[in-house]
């Protein structure tokens, strides 16, 4: 049996890990990778992940100069975690995402009202 196997899997990280239904050995497999790795980048393709992985580009160190990483929010996130930084949080996207949320709720709101009540005997309409 593979698990029984004192040497383990015999099979490097590769695209074949990303076949339905997915790996049950990812955990095994990636477990003496450094965290965090190439396989945590935000949004990276499952073939860049493995094209940077095999050329040996693994952990964000390797990746910050940033000639493999084009995308500005991984280079963001790649920087963040290097520098102990935390987490990146947007305050003005969220603010008009929460501007837009609620204006769009109080029409909505605003709209059903009118809908349900117009021409009903209904009290919103007296």
């Amino acid at each position: 049996m593979i698990l029984s196997n004192e040497n383990g899997l015999d099979i490097s990280v590769g695209i074949q890990c990303y076949k339905p239904g997915g790996c049950e050995y990812w955990g095994y497999s990636t477990r003496k990778l450094p965290k965090p790795n190439v396989f945590d980048l935000y949004n990276l393709s499952m073939k860049k992940e493995v094209a940077l992985y095999e050329r040996g580009l693994v952990d964000f160190s390797s990746l910050k100069d940033g000639s493999s990483i084009k995308n500005d929010q991984q280079k963001r996130q790649i920087d963040l975690a290097l520098n102990n930084r935390g987490n990146y949080i947007n305050k003005n996207e969220i603010a008009q995402y929460l501007t837009l949320s609620i204006g769009s709720a109080h029409e909505l709101w605003c709209v059903k009202r009118l809908f349900l009540c117009w021409g009903c005997n209904s009290p919103l309409n007296t």
